[in-house]
Order: structure tokens, then sequence, then C-alpha cells
């Protein structure tokens, strides 16, 4: 929900009812915390099988699996707990340490910094300064085709070229 690298490291290492405490108590936390997403947001890439989880059964041998997508329409998020919806007075987990990878975090949901990036530069004008350069030196590799395209946005926005990473993301 925060996108906070940080705040994901200090809470996997923390008790459990710490992430409730954001919110309850959102005075003890910097002022600068906002929260980017929704808990909901999470639940539906679960339950469309756009993000997977693994966890413990409860009720089973101590082994890590795979939780099938469609559990999750039965879960109700309360990190770092999901409960068995159905049921949530009584607070039955059916799952127990579940884990989701960063990477695949990352890939659908970017931090402020590579969004920002995004949207720094012109991405067409890029592309089209990338195809200028292909056809002006058909024989050029791809590595001075970059550097091309990085000073000549950068001549003609008379800005800050754009970084390697950036050029290579857009011409893909």
């Amino acid at each position: 929900m925060y996108r906070e690298n940080k705040l994901v490291e200090r809470l996997s290492a923390s008790e459990s009812g710490a992430f409730g405490a954001i919110g309850m108590y959102p005075t003890m936390w910097p002022k600068d915390r906002k929260a980017v997403g929704k808990l909901e947001e999470l639940h539906d890439a679960l339950t469309s099988g756009r993000l997977t989880a693994r966890g413990y059964r409860k009720s089973g041998q101590r082994v890590l699996i795979d939780i099938p997508k469609r559990e999750w329409a039965d879960l109700h998020l309360a990190p770092p707990y999901a409960y068995n919806a159905a049921q949530l007075t009584q607070k039955i987990e059916p799952w127990c340490s579940i884990q989701v990878d960063a990477a695949d975090m990352k890939r659908l949901w970017r931090s402020e910094f590579e969004v920002k990036a995004k949207s720094e530069y012109d991405h067409n004008r890029i592309r089209d300064l990338y195809a200028e350069a292909k056809t002006a030196n058909p024989d050029m590799t791809q590595n001075a085709l970059v550097e091309e395209v990085q000073l000549a946005y950068a001549d003609q926005k008379n800005s800050k070229e754009p970084s390697r990473s950036t050029v290579q993301r857009v011409i893909k």
C-alpha cells in the first residue's frame, strides 16, 4: 500500500499487529507517508491470478505451496493474516506464513521513483529519435544508437538526457 522498502523490512520483522497500527496510530509515523495503493488491489491480483502467493496450510504438512487463486475469493486480507471470510468473527486462518515474491510485486506495482521516471521523458519522441537514428545509420551498433538517442533527446528538449535503461525500455 505504501510502496516503501524500509517499511516492508520493518514490518516483516515485527509483531503481527504492526501493520494495523499504521492506520490506527497515524501520528506515530512520518508525516510524508501516504497510501498509494489499496489492500483490495492486492486481493484482486491474488484472486485473478496476476500474483501468486505461497503459504503453509494450517491443516496439513509443513510444506510451502502456492495458494490456488480460487481460494482468495473466500479469504479476507488483514495483514499479516488472511482469514476465512465466511467465518470472519472466528478469525480462522486456512493459510499461514503467506509470502509473495518481491519481483512479482514490483512488476505489478512500481515504486514512486519508477513512475516518475516513466513520465519524465516523452516516450514517443524517444521512439521517433531511435527510428531516425537507425534509418540514418544502419551500420551503427545498438549501443551507439542508444547513445545517439540520449544526446539528441537532451539537445532537442534542452534537458538532461534519459538514462540508457530508459531508452532501452522505451524502444523495446
